[in-house]
């Protein structure tokens, strides 16, 4: 998957995060920047802020939760999407079965993971206050918000980045039965047909063999398309 962090700015001016294009404007900047990657490549976007999702990210509730959406209007929000499985430091995660058959999953955040959020943190940081923002906060339970750039990084740089400490999120599942025609190592075929089923077939992102580094959806699409076409066409 697609580890997922955010940067949260405030606004002298309404900037109204809620209406628009979702996620219009991204970069590939810091992608693919280097070849033998000593440093976790990311993705940055901007996402829609919708009152429930603004109101889910930022937790707290009462008096604090009113507080963070009176500002709403003024509020912007950076995320990046980090781009795991390319590296042995960030392997992405594992799902295996226990003695009973419970399906078991795990993510290990490694430091080779985390080092490159808070590199990400900064650069959003960053971006925010370049772009005339006012006070900046990042996706962390124990952040606060902070005026000056030399301020955010000073707590970013303190921070730790842990379960239940930092906010990380995903919405891009991706691999798991990898498709392929060695039977060792594919669940499906090269078509996505499932190898331990009679008339199963997957189409979907668990195809991929790693995550992408970018939103998966069209090439979700365009293999679904294939493949679908392909098995009408056998039935």
């Amino acid at each position: 998957m697609h580890p997922v962090i955010n940067s949260y700015a405030q606004f002298k001016e309404q900037i109204d995060p809620y209406y628009g294009a979702p996620q219009s404007i991204y970069s590939d900047h810091f992608t693919w920047r280097e070849e033998n990657q000593t440093q976790i490549g990311y993705k940055l976007e901007v996402l829609p802020l919708l009152p429930g999702t603004y109101a889910t990210l930022q937790g707290g509730h009462g008096a604090v939760l009113h507080e963070s959406m009176t500002k709403l209007p003024n509020t912007h929000v950076l995320m990046v999407l980090m781009r795991d499985g390319f590296h042995e430091g960030s392997p992405g995660g594992s799902v295996e079965l226990s003695e009973n058959g419970r399906a078991v999953l795990d993510y290990p955040l490694t430091s080779y993971l985390t080092d490159g959020m808070k590199h990400a943190f900064e650069t959003m940081t960053e971006i925010q206050f370049a772009a005339g923002a006012v006070a900046t906060r990042i996706g962390h339970r124990d952040s606060a918000w902070h005026s000056s750039l030399s301020e955010a990084k000073e707590a970013i740089g303190r921070l730790p980045i842990e379960l239940g400490k930092a906010s990380i999120s995903s919405a891009h599942v991706m691999g798991g039965c990898a498709m392929g025609e060695d039977e060792t190592q594919c669940v499906t075929d090269s078509e996505g047909r499932f190898r331990h089923l009679e008339n199963v077939s997957i189409f979907d992102g668990s195809l991929f063999p790693t995550s992408l580094g970018a939103n998966p959806q069209l090439s979700i699409f365009g293999f679904s398309r294939k493949f679908a076409t392909r098995l009408a066409e056998d039935l």
